[in-house]
């Protein structure tokens, strides 16, 4: 029988390996609106806590954030409560049109990739849509990479106040 220590250590073990890869979008203070796109989820990963995350944030609202998160269960990945198999993907979806509350203002977009080990082939997001009200739009050609995994941006339009990216990919 294991022990509760052994199950303690080796937990710990894997939190302590675990590295965070992003794609971050810093909107230079022109709230999201609305953002769609399409999330592509590769083969399962050895590290079953592997966690994969798009997460909207607001630094003007004590960091409020807004995120979906997808998880290995068994043979399929979960997220937000949808199964997913691998190999496939979902669209993803967000709107701050929300007329009985206050519009929370959203102002980053992070694409995550929580893994101790990237063994199951890269996550893709794809077609992505921000649409801001308005102002500086410099920010959609500056996506920030973090970690040391491969990383990859198609194409990237800016139209009106709407920053178009062909796909993002991490791994």
């Amino acid at each position: 029988m294991v022990s509760l220590s052994l199950i303690l250590l080796l937990s710990f073990a894997a939190l302590v390996h675990a590295k965070l890869y992003s794609a971050t979008w810093d909107t230079l203070g022109s709230p999201v609106e609305k953002f769609d796109s399409e999330l592509y989820l590769p083969g399962l990963p050895s590290d079953s806590s592997t966690t994969i995350t798009i997460t909207l944030k607001a630094h003007n609202h004590n960091d409020h954030i807004s995120q979906a998160q997808c998880k290995v269960k068994g043979d399929k990945w979960l997220c937000d409560k949808f199964t997913i198999f691998p190999g496939r993907g979902f669209i993803f979806s967000f709107s701050n049109d929300d007329p009985d509350s206050q519009k929370t203002q959203y102002d980053s977009l992070v694409f995550a990739v929580e893994t101790s080990k990237f063994d199951f082939g890269p996550v893709f997001m794809t077609n992505l849509k921000i649409k801001t009200n308005g102002g500086n739009m410099d920010w959609c050609n500056n996506v920030k990479y973090s970690g040391d995994a491969k990383h990859k941006t198609g194409e990237v339009k800016v139209k009106d106040n709407d920053c178009e990216v062909q796909y993002v990919s991490l791994g």
